[in-house]
């Protein structure tokens, strides 16, 4: 979950990737792609931005899914959309997970724009943490006198 643009389709690629679910041969590809498209730093993106219509926006629509497993575990990345416009997409994507990441851009101006007043990254942690709470994902151990801190449900 992040904002437009915070780098959510180009992380799950990135996982992809480096896990061995997205080969070398595919990777190029998108390279390939993308370049034709004047999208060159998008490549990563495209392991689960499948549709013309997300490549050619640049933006998320429906939610990817991507999967990679560990020699204990499976898992399944869902990429949810970002844009004010598919809100009800990135609900629909955050709803199926057991984990959520929250992905805030790190690039100068960007970030501080993000955490002011209306900022897009202040508020998706606003609907983060009530999505995280709602479906019992933490449950928060306070103390008299301390701050809260989260911890994972049992």
């Amino acid at each position: 979950m992040g904002h437009v643009d915070a780098g959510k389709s180009t992380l799950g690629g990135s996982i992809l990737y480096a896990t061995g679910m997205v080969d070398q041969r595919t990777l190029d590809k998108y390279k390939r792609e993308a370049k034709e498209m004047g999208r060159e730093t998008w490549y990563l993106s495209w392991a689960l931005d499948l549709t013309n219509e997300e490549r050619a926006k640049g933006k998320t629509v429906e939610v990817g899914r991507g999967y990679f497993e560990t020699e204990k575990r499976k898992y399944s990345i869902l990429d949810a959309p970002g844009h004010k416009n598919y809100v009800p997409n990135m609900i629909g994507g955050a709803a199926q997970a057991d984990v959520g990441i929250l992905v805030i851009s790190a690039r100068k101006g960007e970030y501080e724009t993000g955490f002011e007043r209306g900022g897009q990254t202040r508020e998706r942690e606003y609907c983060f943490l009530h999505w995280v709470f709602l479906l019992g994902l933490i449950s928060l151990t306070c103390k008299p006198k301390t701050p809260c801190l989260p911890r994972p449900r049992a």
